[in-house]
């Protein structure tokens, strides 16, 4: 009985490895299926099929109507939607070209559920700016894209966005420019820099456009409802000044008096946001971009000149995006 016991033990222990071996083949078989249509996945399919539709942020529908600003935490760069009231969407900028930035941009966009852009506009051709503009434009519509005044080799992000660009199919391109006008229902969007005469002279005279990007930096008014949004770019102070002279010399095509939403310049840089500029608007929120840095944005005097103006300040380093 005892040889009997340990001889039946010995068989259902060998039955027991041939399950588990078994067991072990069909796991090691379901990751490797899992790998290859993985792998399957990352060739045949297109980016924007799969990898940007996962893990998106949570944001509620845009009711009927309804205007809303989307501030978005791409790091150190500057990327805004602007989902206008007739449905059409506007995006500012397009964040800077690292992976995550790459994610947080197109994800918010697919978490919108947005397929077209009505309105591409680049401030600048920083890479912090438009690192990101060709993913868009490989896997979303765009009609009509306002471009700086910059050469097409200011930087590698620059120039795959420029080639992106040329290649897009039905998308009108023009530079921006002051005295550019979009409007619709209930608003309206203004280019207020650069100047036209300085596009054109420039262009003209093909000057070394990448040293100038900043300066050259479109701005552009938002007005909805009586309510004013200010975008500022990456302009420095001295063509703030500009800026503001022109408004005192009513030859702007708006009144940036009436701005009550300030998206701050150069991501808190203690080269923009003068006192010359808050003094002339009359700035209640103000809403700064940036990410880990070593320039020291935002700037503790910048920070500064915006308290003493008593403006809420909002950050998207520390509150992450920002819906207005």
């Amino acid at each position: 009985e005892a040889a009997m016991t340990k001889v039946s033990e010995k068989a259902l222990k060998k039955k027991a490895d041939k399950k588990w071996s078994r067991l072990k083949l069909v796991v090691l078989f379901i990751v490797i299926a899992a790998v290859l249509a993985c792998a399957l996945l990352s060739v045949f399919l297109p980016s924007w099929s799969w990898k940007y539709r996962v893990s998106l942020p949570k944001v509620d529908k845009r009711a009927d109507g309804e205007m809303r600003i989307h501030f978005l935490d791409v790091g150190q760069g500057d990327a805004t939607i602007v989902e206008l009231p007739d449905g059409k969407v506007a995006l500012i900028d397009g964040g800077n070209a690292s992976k995550d930035s790459e994610y947080a941009l197109m994800r918010y966009l697919y978490a919108l559920e947005i397929e077209r852009i009505e309105y591409l506009i680049l401030t600048h051709a920083d890479e912090d700016h438009c690192g990101s503009l060709d993913i868009v434009l490989d896997c979303l519509e765009v009609k009509n894209a306002y471009i700086p005044l910059a050469s097409e080799q200011a930087n590698t992000q620059y120039t795959q966005f420029y080639t992106a660009l040329k290649a897009e199919e039905g998308c009108s391109v023009a530079y921006a420019k002051n005295g550019l006008r979009l409007s619709g229902e209930n608003y309206s969007f203004v280019f207020l820099h650069p100047y036209a005469y300085d596009v054109e002279s420039t262009l003209s005279a093909k000057g070394n456009f990448d040293d100038a990007s900043n300066e050259y930096s479109a701005v552009l008014f938002l007005e909805y409802n009586g309510v004013g949004t200010l975008f500022m770019g990456d302009l420095p102070a001295e063509q703030e000044k500009i800026l503001v002279q022109s408004q005192a010399a009513g030859i702007l095509s708006t009144d940036i008096s009436d701005t009550e939403i300030l998206k701050v310049g150069h991501h808190g840089s203690n080269t923009s946001t003068s006192i010359e500029l808050l003094s002339a608007i009359g700035v209640e929120t103000a809403i700064i971009s940036c990410g880990e840095n070593t320039y020291g944005h935002p700037h503790e005097d910048t920070l500064g000149r915006l308290t003493e103006k008593e403006a809420q300040v909002y950050r998207t380093d520390t509150q992450g995006s920002i819906i207005v």
